[in-house]
């Protein structure tokens, strides 16, 4: 039976990323399991799917958009608002800044 939540604070987008254990206790799965999906070597069931857009709040369109594109689009999509959702900004910061992480 699946139980509704937002995932803890310590694996939580806002927190700066989930790791793979963590993001493994929160939606039921192994640790293998969880590399797996990071890496686009994997796509989860439709009952993991779900529970990985309950807990950690994703917007559930763009989730199964690149649920259905295949594992490698949704490993990136897992990348990039669960695991490590500031690669996307750092990178773009980097970009505007000659590709510095900083403007100093």
């Amino acid at each position: 039976m699946i139980q509704w939540g937002m995932a803890s604070t310590a694996n939580s987008p806002s927190s700066g990323g989930a790791s793979n254990r963590g993001f493994a206790a929160v939606v039921g799965c192994s640790p293998t399991m969880a590399s797996r999906l990071r890496n686009g070597k994997r796509r989860p069931s439709g009952e993991l799917l779900i529970k990985i857009i309950h807990e950690y709040e994703l917007d559930y369109e763009d989730a199964t958009k690149a649920y259905t594109h295949g594992a490698p689009t949704f490993g990136a999509y897992l990348r990039s608002t669960v695991f490590n959702p500031t690669w996307g900004l750092e990178s773009n910061e980097r970009r505007s800044n000659g590709g510095r992480r900083d403007a100093a």
